[in-house]
């Protein structure tokens, strides 16, 4: 399959408090008997605090942008919360007359910059989502000591099995003075698309020879 960049399609218009900054993370799906893809984002306010949001676009022309969302489809989590400094997309499936979007919250920390884990929403109506939970899907464990983020899950219809593959961080390094987490590609499946049975599955992990 040859690819075709486009180039931009969408850029924050800074017109309003939370609209800012990015339009990041685009996670799009093409909206049932309908020629329309929605776009679902993350765009950040002036403190760099990250909520959801989405844009619809002609299927036959991706270029064209047909809807623009004026409301928030999913905001920051409770403070404390593992999502109280941002909520952004990751990916989103259907599920029975369910849409599922699985998305990264992020957490403000002292030693290091932040904190990632992912989280699930629902809908009915593929616009109003609501947190499935104020805990992540993936819990920090003795496999997974410092974050976990960006799912993008999928299902299996052969084997009946939800999947995911998603980042795992191992540790955090230093680059030119400034903090960056080590990352490898994990696997992990469902039954359900919520309770996950993760085992530390490795499927892609980075090469210390480069630099």
């Amino acid at each position: 399959m040859k690819w075709n960049k486009l180039g931009l399609v969408y850029a924050p218009p800074k017109k309003g408090v939370y609209d800012q900054f990015y339009a990041m993370m685009p996670t799009p799906v093409l909206l049932p008997g309908t020629d329309i893809i929605r776009v679902y984002f993350g765009m950040t306010d002036a403190n760099i605090y990250g909520r959801t949001f989405f844009v619809d676009v002609n299927a036959n022309n991706p270029k064209k942008i047909i809807h623009i969302s004026n409301t928030i489809v999913l905001d920051l989590g409770k403070p404390g919360t593992f999502d109280d400094s941002g909520a952004v997309p990751s990916s989103i499936i259907s599920v029975s007359k369910e849409q599922y979007l699985y998305y990264v919250g992020f957490q403000r920390v002292q030693q290091v910059p932040y904190m990632l884990f992912s989280g699930l929403a629902t809908s009915t109506n593929w616009e109003n989502f609501t947190r499935y939970s104020e805990s992540p899907i993936i819990e920090r464990s003795k496999l997974n000591i410092y974050s976990n983020a960006a799912p993008f899950v999928l299902f299996d219809k052969e084997e009946n099995l939800y999947k995911m593959w998603f980042w795992v961080g191992k540790e955090w390094i230093k680059n030119n003075e400034k903090p960056y987490i080590k990352a490898e590609i994990h696997y992990s499946d469902s039954s359900d698309g919520i309770n996950w049975n993760y085992t530390g599955i490795c499927c892609i992990a980075p090469n210390d020879t480069i630099s």
